[in-house]
């Protein structure tokens, strides 16, 4: 089912137990994933953000900064805001920077919707903070 997938998002422990790699550097997880099949690989790793490649780029976003109340469904939001960017084409840095602040503002709030934002929104906290940027590596 990987090698069919245009996006797979996994946590870093997924990542490790699906790969059988134990190592914690990203771009060897990110690599052997990307190898599957899937156009574009992410790994959320919680507090430390998420990394992506797309087979030619890897890329880096932390964590937009929040006051966590509760996190769950963290990452839900987080594929929820990248999916809605890529589907606008707007490219992987930008996906990053939209999954970032959706999922920051639902572990801002008790509950696995009540933060979540809508795309106006998003441009609009984006907008806000233009220098919470995705970032080569």
């Amino acid at each position: 089912m990987i090698k069919y997938g245009t996006v797979l998002f996994l946590n870093l422990e997924e990542a490790q137990h699906l790969t059988n790699k134990k190592v914690s550097d990203p771009k060897v997880l990110l690599r052997a994933l990307k190898n599957w099949g899937p156009s574009v690989v992410i790994i959320t790793n919680g507090r430390q953000g998420a990394f992506a490649f797309d087979g030619k780029d890897y890329y880096q976003i932390g964590c937009f900064p929040v006051r966590r109340v509760d996190t769950t469904g963290a990452g839900d939001a987080f594929a929820s805001g990248v999916t809605s960017a890529l589907m606008r084409n707007l490219g992987i840095a930008a996906a990053l920077r939209y999954g970032a602040v959706n999922a920051a503002f639902e572990i801002s709030q008790i509950g696995v919707q009540n933060g979540l934002l809508t795309n106006r929104q998003l441009k609009k906290v984006l907008r806000q903070h233009s220098s919470f940027r995705a970032r080569k590596f």
